[in-house]
């Protein structure tokens, strides 16, 4: 009977390297594994298992979830993992690796201060030098996906289901403006003033800009679900995954570009025969929407 299987994570940009035990627990304290100064890594992020020399990760719920390929996973739930593949915990980006028992550090001959060296793949690099993949910008690290390399499969959201986020995230907008408006008003009417009236509609409108920032931008941009996306486990991703959510993006899709998809309901009928089911509001931001109603099983 051969050994067990070792497993290490390697931080693609520090070149840091992590080996994992079944049931080790990584974040950014009180875990086995800690990566500190990440302020998008929970304190108990997730949580390594090892079943029969194969390696899955539950992400505890986290409020930035582990992510594969910039989809989340679906939390406390197994996701296999082989060798190869990248995950992204907070900013930080992880290779999965197999750990040979006899693994020997190599040393590239013509480097004078070898012993300093780190092998990433086929490649050396000495701690705190660049990697080819990474790009810095402002203290942001732009990531490196090697998606040919990922088999886990997170099917494109149905029209239906699509439809019914759509139609939730409406009713509970309308319903957090249409609140908003009778409280503004009430306010007003209470101030004896003859200027409360013309003060009505700019604090409703700074009301609007609110709520569009709170229900829509933020959310999205944190892990591209309103309320009604995740109760319907659907995500709203940016078809160039080099780029995030803007508030811009949730301005052109959110605001302009539904209602022109509103019109005889011509831009939302365009998802039927659109082979990625991308509405005109989709196409005019840049997005496409997921499933993330994901079994945890690999191709």
């Amino acid at each position: 009977m051969g050994a067990a299987k070792k497993f290490k994570f390697t931080n693609i940009e520090t070149g840091d390297e992590y080996e994992v035990s079944d049931g080790d627990t990584l974040g950014r304290k009180d875990a086995d594994i800690n990566i500190d100064g990440d302020r998008y890594i929970s304190k108990k992020h997730l949580k390594v298992k090892i079943i029969r020399d194969n390696l899955f990760i539950v992400d505890f719920g986290a409020s930035n979830p582990t992510r594969i390929d910039g989809v989340p996973v679906e939390q406390n739930k197994n996701v296999k993992l082989a060798p190869g593949k990248f995950i992204e915990v907070g900013t930080q980006t992880l290779r999965l690796d197999e750990k040979s028992v006899n693994e020997e550090l190599e040393i590239n001959p013509s480097n004078k201060n070898n012993a300093d060296v780190i092998p990433i793949g086929n490649k050396f690099k000495k701690p705190g030098s660049k990697i080819a993949n990474l790009e810095k910008t402002d203290s942001k690290i732009k990531k490196f996906h090697d998606t040919d390399s990922i088999n886990i499969d997170y099917p494109l959201a149905g029209i239906f289901q699509r439809w019914l986020a759509a139609f939730l995230d409406g009713i509970f907008f309308g319903a957090i403006s249409q609140i908003g408006a009778a409280l503004i008003t009430f306010v007003i009417g209470m101030i004896k003033s003859e200027m409360g009236p013309l003060l009505i509609l700019p604090l409703v409108l700074l009301m609007q800009f609110a709520v569009i920032w709170f229900y829509f931008y933020r959310p999205l941009k944190n892990n591209g679900q309103t309320l009604g996306k995740k109760l319907l486990k659907v995500k709203v991703i940016m078809v160039d995954r080099d780029r995030e959510i803007s508030f811009g993006t949730v301005i052109i899709r959110e605001l302009i570009g539904k209602i022109l998809s509103s019109i005889f309901m011509f831009g939302y009928l365009m998802a039927c025969w659109d082979k990625e089911n991308r509405a005109l509001h989709d196409k005019m931001a840049g997005t496409k929407v997921v499933s993330l109603k994901y079994d945890g099983k690999e191709d």
